[in-house]
């Protein structure tokens, strides 16, 4: 009888020694391509002065914050997750509250302090969109092709029923964003690239700047703007001054974008994208002079900056 439990015992060792080595110490086979990836298994609070990125890793979306040292943490991921992150809008640094769209259309707010999820909407499912958190309202792109209503529209939805158009335009239009003056937006057509605004409430428009090249974006707010040369494989950073723009910094190998002026700093942050843009590109802060320029993370896109 005591050889049988002895056994029981040593088998039940074994069991737990195998879960335990497969779990920490398994590695990719030999000559393998993939890599393997540790997720962040908890989540934090936002410190001061962090630039609030999205990142990914394997299948998974994570929304982190960098400092300009390159120290990264997790506030929240999408790993354990049902429906995963299919698309990000806004960020609101005041209340460190981000839009995105959770499946296949549940609009959701996410409290990055927190990782709290609430839904505003089950079906919302336009994925170029911004999040007013004050009024609550959501503007987004749409498109139709049908002959008479032919165009681009900015729309705007209160989740109560209420749906109305604030712009309409036979041009493309891409790139929504959120500033005092209304909602941005780029504008393409024939005759070059427009960055506008928008205001939501009184349909007032107004030109911000006219560009002979392709706008890639622009964060209105700081006056920062990415504007692609020639060759559409390379791009510049520049600051918005009246009908021109100062160029800070000119990338000949990358198309850049998510330009973030850091507040109480000369720096900039901005994301350089790679031939992938579903895979993450390369952070990197320089200042205002196009000097100092600094890798610090990885990501697809920099949602804004908490000073």
């Amino acid at each position: 009888m005591k050889n049988i439990w002895f056994g029981i015992t040593v088998c039940i060792l074994v069991v737990i020694a195998v879960v335990y080595f497969n779990n920490n110490y398994v590695q990719a086979p030999a000559g393998s391509l993939l890599k393997p990836v540790t997720l962040p298994q908890e989540v934090s609070k936002i410190d001061n002065g962090q630039i609030i990125f999205v990142k990914k890793i394997n299948q998974n979306t994570l929304i982190q914050s960098v400092d300009t040292e390159g120290k990264a943490k997790t506030l929240f991921t999408d790993q354990d997750e049902k429906d995963k992150i299919s698309s990000i809008g806004n960020f609101d640094a005041k209340s460190s509250r981000v839009a995105l769209i959770m499946g296949k259309s549940n609009l959701v707010i996410i409290d990055l302090n927190t990782a709290k999820k609430d839904l505003i909407g089950n079906n919302f499912t336009f994925p170029d969109f911004v999040y007013d958190f004050e009024t609550k309202e959501a503007a987004y792109i749409s498109f139709s092709n049908v002959e008479k209503d032919y165009g681009y529209s900015i729309l705007v939805d209160n989740f109560g029923g209420n749906i109305r158009e604030i712009y309409r335009t036979d041009n493309e239009i891409a790139n929504l964003g959120y500033t005092i003056k209304g909602i941005s937006f780029i504008e393409d057509s024939s005759s070059g690239s427009e960055l506008k605004t928008v205001n939501p409430k009184t349909k007032a428009q107004e030109k911000v700047y006219t560009a002979k090249n392709e706008i890639i974006d622009a964060n209105t707010s700081d006056s920062l703007i990415i504007e692609g040369l020639v060759d559409k494989k390379s791009s510049q950073l520049g600051l918005i001054q009246g009908s021109k723009i100062k160029v800070i910094y000119e990338n000949r190998k990358d198309l850049m974008s998510s330009p973030v002026k850091l507040a109480n700093s000369e720096m900039i942050a901005f994301l350089a994208l790679g031939e992938d843009l579903s895979e993450n590109g390369i952070i990197y802060i320089v200042d205002q002079n196009g000097k100092n320029i600094k890798k610090i993370e990885q990501g697809i896109k920099i949602l804004g900056w908490i000073p």
